[in-house]
């Protein structure tokens, strides 16, 4: 995912080289109470843990960032302000709209961009928020062409980055 990314933004080919023969060797070491277990060897996505993957997965975010900053959908803070869609956090990503149909179309727009650079969402780990005036309104959930359902948070609210949101 990040060498094609790379290719795509003119990155120096020694680099793209050292990355291709470094990361198909990525391994790391499980134990448990100070116990070795096994070294388990990383065959696909970018290793967590280190300075360079946090790099490589921002050079990998970027196609995706790209597609959704050209899309007219989103939500207009002031008039004539800037348009917002989405705003990445480490690993995850927040998806706003104007009305359910735009945030469909931002989620619609993801998961094709995601499957063209490679990248896998956990479902299990995304849920949607409606908020009209103010007030957090129910939905049954966005569903997705593979059958599964994008929960819905209800007035509870959630936490991102450990922090309470939307209660």
């Amino acid at each position: 995912m990040p060498i094609e990314c790379l290719k795509i933004y003119g990155g120096e080919e020694n680099t793209i080289s050292f990355l291709k023969n470094t990361m198909c060797n990525w391994n790391t070491i499980l134990t448990s109470s100070g116990i070795r277990l096994a070294e388990v060897n990383i065959k696909r996505g970018i290793f967590q843990g280190n300075s360079l993957s946090r790099l490589l997965f921002a050079v990998a975010i970027v196609p995706m960032t790209k597609v959704l900053q050209k899309m007219d959908d989103g939500y207009q803070l002031k008039k004539r302000g800037n348009r917002i869609n989405h705003l990445m956090f480490m690993d995850g990503i927040k998806l706003y709209g104007k009305n359910i149909k735009e945030i469909d179309t931002l989620i619609q727009t993801v998961r094709v961009v995601s499957g063209d650079i490679r990248m896998e969402f956990g479902i299990e780990k995304c849920a949607s928020v409606n908020i009209q005036k103010g007030k957090i309104t129910g939905t049954e959930g966005i569903k997705l062409p593979d059958g599964s359902n994008i929960k819905h948070i209800d007035g509870t609210g959630y936490k991102c980055l450990g922090i309470m949101e939307g209660a």
